[in-house]
């Protein structure tokens, strides 16, 4: 959502020094946030509701946002004096780095595009993905997976001899999970099929692990590009398969949630009493969450 506001100016700063995995500094650092959002507070920032890291002031001509996760800080507003001016509050109370326009944060990479647009991806994050599981020179594929690969939970013999390929399953699967909840919804399916074999992993699961990886490779330049001319209409669906699980029988719901061409899906693995039940009850309540969500940027 970060990505939402393609016309207006955006500056990235950091709050130094940077968080070190020391208990003492945790201490400190949580410090330096409660002082930082008491800061904005009394500024007069507001905080969204649904999310406390985002803040918003409005003022005669034009809104302030501030976005902040651990150090990283994202200030945007149309009016660039304004900008400046709320980088030169915050260096007044906290040691500040300024790092101009955002280009990366949180492993993903922001490109404004000449009409003003803003394109995200994470190319990089797969680049990395990719070089740790030896796969940088791999061919690019087509599909993530093939639908039709039936997907069983390994006996213990399976699994005892899928422990001599040494691939690392778990680990692999792990590295799906951020991309799906940045710029790649295009993998959900895939990668929440793949979560559900946690446990024992057989070869099969390996073997549909590996294409993905391929996919990855062929499509590492994709994007989501957020424009000004963007509709900002909130669109939802939501479905459920019936006993779809061969091996349970348990069913499969999920919605999918479009604002301004961005999206975001959530399977679900349910109960067939309740296949009808569980999606009426996450899709409104991620609605309201993205009405909520989004509101701070009307």
């Amino acid at each position: 959502m970060r990505a939402q506001l393609p016309y207006h100016h955006q500056y990235k700063v950091q709050l130094m020094p940077s968080l070190t995995l020391s208990k003492h500094q945790h201490r400190h650092d949580y410090r330096e946030l409660k002082a930082l959002c008491q800061f904005l507070k009394s500024n007069g920032f507001t905080s969204n509701y649904s999310d406390a890291c985002v803040y918003k002031k409005h003022t005669d001509t034009n809104n302030i946002y501030l976005l902040f996760w651990v150090d990283d800080i994202i200030v945007a507003s149309s009016d660039m004096k304004q900008v400046n001016t709320v980088n030169e509050m915050l260096n007044t109370a906290f040691k500040m780095d300024d790092r101009g326009q955002v280009k990366w944060i949180l492993g993903i990479d922001f490109q404004r595009q000449p009409d003003g647009s803003y394109c995200m991806s994470q190319k990089r994050y797969v680049n990395a993905t990719l070089s740790k599981f030896n796969k940088t020179e791999c061919n690019p594929a087509a599909m993530p997976a093939n639908t039709n690969t039936g997907l069983l939970t390994a006996s213990a013999d399976k699994q005892e001899n899928n422990q001599d390929t040494q691939f690392p399953y778990r680990q692999a699967v792990g590295c799906f999970i951020y991309p799906i909840t940045g710029t790649r919804p295009d993998i959900s399916w895939t990668v929440s099929k793949l979560s559900q074999f946690f446990d024992k992993p057989n070869a099969t699961h390996v073997q549909v692990t590996k294409p993905l990886l391929h996919y990855l490779k062929g499509t590492k330049h994709y994007t989501l590009k957020f424009s000004t001319k963007s509709k900002e209409e909130l669109t939802m669906f939501t479905d459920s398969d019936w006993a779809g699980d061969t091996k349970d029988r348990r069913s499969t719901s999920g919605y999918l949630a479009s604002v301004a061409s961005s999206h975001k899906w959530l399977p679900v693995r349910i109960t067939n009493n309740s296949r009808h039940i569980i999606p009426m009850i996450y899709s409104p309540h991620m609605g309201l969450y993205i009405i909520d969500y989004t509101d701070i940027f009307a």
